[in-house]
């Protein structure tokens, strides 16, 4: 039941983050709708949005605020799919499963958000920050390049501008992906170690994977592919047998049925586009589970190389004493020569 669980994550991380994006939306529009109005017209909606410039200061703030807040929700989401995932891995895989009681998963999971919430909450706080700070700046930058490309009346100057934008975009988007991925492997060895900083526990993980880089690659590729295929398969199923049933079913067929579908393919592309959404959301956390346990088995491989090195620079140090720096085979060749040349 330990991996099972992690399929009732999304719904659970949805339900928490309900109220904090209700609460968040109301305290921004109640901001950005404050000031000193002379008249309303409410046949005209702009009216109702005139700040002055201590409301707008503080829209500012609190949507930054709610951002960085809906970034640290999701830390934690990924924490707890880690700290599950590396639980299974060390503690119940290759067991049966009449070795373990059915509710473990849901306790590993409870005792993965108190020590989210408690014991790693700094950590999580500054991961989340660093990302919303480059979410913010890239569409900023954005912005500012769409911006100048619409100012343009040259051709050339317009075409150089948009592939500026593009580019700038996509570089920007790469570091953004870089830093989610650095940011979720660092929380995959504070998660196993329980007592390292966001920064150390990042390099860490980094010579972890960076030592068995060809299997993390490999698993990545693996992730996307099995994604891509999974959510377009979703999305097509859900679109396909939307269509069917809205053509066949006398209920959605009829002229005259107060349920009558008189477009059946905007029905069904609208279902798969909810289907693709939805597959999104539950495939989501394959990948951070991928990630976990590839991550977890070049640690068991990591440290069992480490262990063997510092094993053999033990055994070098102890047989070779006075001349460390040879190896220890060679001291043995020259201490056996060393004796059949001595004189009886």
């Amino acid at each position: 039941m330990t991996m099972p669980t992690l399929l009732a994550e999304p719904v659970l991380s949805l339900i928490l983050k309900v109220p904090f994006i209700v609460g968040g939306v109301v305290l921004i529009l109640v901001l950005v709708t404050s000031g000193d109005y002379q008249s309303v017209d409410l046949t005209k909606p702009s009216s109702l949005f005139n700040p002055d410039d201590l409301a707008l200061t503080s829209a500012v703030y609190a949507t930054f605020m709610f951002l960085w807040l809906m970034e640290l929700l999701h830390y934690i989401s990924v924490f707890v799919v880690v700290y599950t995932a590396e639980t299974w891995y060390f503690k119940h895989y290759g067991t049966s499963r009449t070795n373990f009681c059915g509710t473990c998963g849901p306790a590993v999971m409870l005792q993965a958000y108190c020590a989210a919430v408690t014991s790693h909450l700094g950590s999580l706080i500054f991961a989340s920050f660093l990302m919303v700070t480059l979410r913010i700046v890239r569409w900023i930058v954005k912005a500012f390049l769409s911006a100048q490309e619409g100012l343009s009346t040259n051709p050339v100057t317009s075409c150089i501008a948009e592939a500026l934008s593009i580019f700038t975009d996509a570089c920007l988007a790469c570091v953004q992906r870089i830093l989610d991925l650095t940011s979720q492997v660092a929380l995959m060895d504070i998660a196993y170690h329980g007592d390292s900083g966001f920064c150390g526990a990042t390099q860490h993980a980094l010579e972890v994977i960076f030592s068995n880089r060809s299997a993390w690659l490999a698993v990545e590729g693996v992730c996307l592919v099995f994604i891509a295929v999974g959510i377009a398969g979703i999305g097509a199923g859900t679109c396909v047998l939307t269509y069917m049933i809205t053509m066949s079913v006398t209920r959605y067929t009829d002229i005259e049925s107060p349920n009558h579908v008189s477009d059946p393919r905007e029905v069904a592309i609208v279902a798969g586009v909810i289907g693709v959404f939805l597959g999104w959301t539950m495939l989501h956390p394959f990948i951070t589970i991928a990630d976990t346990m590839a991550y977890c088995h070049g640690f068991t491989a990591y440290e069992e190389k480490m262990s063997a090195q510092a094993d053999v620079e033990e055994a070098t140090y102890q047989n070779c004493y006075g001349c460390w720096t040879k190896p220890a085979r060679e001291t043995d060749l020259l201490l056996k020569t060393h004796k059949k040349e001595a004189p009886e």
